[in-house]
């Protein structure tokens, strides 16, 4: 496992060196794709390995299953599979943790090295919104007229009823 991260890191080291002139979001978006590529192959490798020695390990169960048949054979050999078993887990989480890291290390990157108005092109500053009277309907004396009972137009003041 540590030969898979050792050539993960050289990578995002590589990445790290800064060059001249480029300021470019696509040059990070395509050394990303490139390193997130790199590290579905190195899972892919690593998990292939892993299934061929489970395979070799299941076989050899099958024959001292056939030809002898003790159980301190037996309990070894499922001994050795559980232990694959685990390793598995432990390189995906490594994996993953590394795979975490190198995006945050790759997001950084493209945060420092391009300009604002490439970072949000599409945004502009928002325009000030015209105000509109929310007043609908009559109005008197800047009150608002209401009708009465027969038709009668009033408004109100001091609580009460102030026929027009």
């Amino acid at each position: 496992m540590g030969a898979v991260e050792a050539k993960l890191k050289t990578k995002a080291e590589k990445l790290k060196e800064k060059k001249p002139g480029v300021f470019s979001r696509k040059y990070w978006s395509d050394a990303a794709k490139d390193l997130k590529k790199d590290i579905k192959e190195e899972k892919k490798k690593a998990e292939e390995k892993e299934q061929e020695e489970l395979k070799k390990l299941q076989k050899e169960r099958d024959k001292l299953k056939g030809e002898h048949g003790k159980k301190t054979e037996r309990a070894q050999i499922k001994k050795e599979i559980k232990e694959l078993k685990r390793e598995t887990s432990r390189t995906h989480k490594i994996l993953g943790e590394f795979e975490d890291k190198a995006r945050a290390e790759i997001n950084k990157q493209i945060d420092k090295n391009t300009p604002q108005a490439l970072k949000n092109p599409s945004k502009k500053k928002p325009k000030p919104k015209k105000k509109t009277s929310k007043k609908k309907g009559e109005y008197f004396q800047g009150r608002k007229v209401y009708t009465g009972k027969r038709g009668g137009k009033y408004i109100r003041k001091n609580g009460n009823k102030v026929y027009i």
